[in-house]
């Protein structure tokens, strides 16, 4: 659903600045919207509008790659090394091989789980 795609990107791309745009569409009834009966877009419009972002241009603008993220000081275990890799294979159009099968990809998950198959790339970070 490209409206829901268009949030996820404006979401995606947010700073501290979303948390009134987000706490203002919760208050219009934001509650279910992973569900796709329950999503309303113009509620998410409304609310980015209310405080003068547009919700479009907001998830088409690029960010550098080594841009500071809001999210990185939450540790879900993938390096952020890892993610710029992913990256450029993705724009290259190469697939990162499954793991269970190829062996450690070195995403850096083998720090928080037991049975990560061996690392492949040298270190744990795999650089």
């Amino acid at each position: 659903d490209l409206n829901s795609s268009i949030l996820e990107a404006a979401l995606a791309r947010g700073d501290r600045r979303l948390c009134t745009v987000i706490e203002d569409a919760w208050r219009e009834g934001t509650i279910f919207d992973g569900w796709t009966e329950h999503f309303e877009y113009a509620r998410w419009e409304r609310a980015f509008a209310a405080h003068g972002i547009d919700i479009v241009k907001h998830a088409r603008r690029a960010l550098p790659v080594e841009a500071e993220l809001p999210w990185d000081v939450i540790d879900a275990g993938v390096t952020k090394s890892f993610l710029r890799r992913e990256l450029d294979c993705a724009l290259s159009g190469e697939l990162t091989p499954d793991c269970r099968a190829a062996g450690c990809q070195g995403c850096g998950m083998s720090a928080l789980v037991e049975k990560c198959p061996p690392v492949r790339w040298g270190t744990e970070e795999g650089q």
